[in-house]
């Protein structure tokens, strides 16, 4: 029976290609020394308990997996997406690997993100502002809009339907009399 490596030891034999941008070239790199980050720790719907890693004012509203990429990517940092499922949540898929520092002297990459909760902190400070967001937002509004005024039109229609209604009404209990 192989034996397995202690709990939270990271598994070895995760490669990925890095290009040096000091020499140009491309390098080995290994991933497991890489930060995971899953849309549940900055997810605001989330307590403490079911994920999430940073106060609920800070949070965002069901992050995804692209926009934590994005977000990543905007700050300068070398990232990766992966298939994998955070065990308190279990139904939503993706996590993203993310390189804070070099892997030759171990220094940060960014100087505004030396550690995990300073990337966190960053992330949820960019997806609000994600594109993908916006378009949401603004078409959400639209069919707001359009809901509110369609309902507006049927209630005006509906109140001239109702008093007409009521002027037939009237005068065929006048004709009755």
């Amino acid at each position: 029976m192989p034996k397995l490596p202690p709990r939270g030891v990271p598994p070895q034999g995760l490669k990925a290609k890095w290009k040096n941008p000091e020499t140009g070239k491309d390098e080995d790199l290994d991933m497991s020394k890489w930060v995971c980050v899953y849309p549940c720790y900055i997810d605001k719907m989330r307590s403490m308990s079911q994920g999430r890693r940073v106060p609920r004012d800070c949070a965002v509203e069901r992050p995804n997996v692209i926009e934590i990429k994005d977000s990543c990517q905007h700050l300068g940092l070398a990232c990766l997406v992966e298939d994998k499922r955070h065990p308190a949540d279990f139904f939503s898929r993706g996590r993203v690997r993310v390189m804070l520092s070099r892997p030759d002297n171990g220094e940060p990459i960014s100087k505004d993100v030396a550690n995990r909760k300073q990337l966190l902190r960053e992330i949820c400070k960019l997806v609000p502002k994600h594109v993908m967001r916006q378009k949401a937002n603004e078409q959400r509004l639209q069919q707001q809009a359009a809901a509110s005024a369609k309902a507006k039109e049927g209630s005006s229609s509906s109140s001239s339907s109702k008093k007409q209604s009521n002027k037939k009404k009237g005068k065929k209990k006048g004709k009755k009399k």
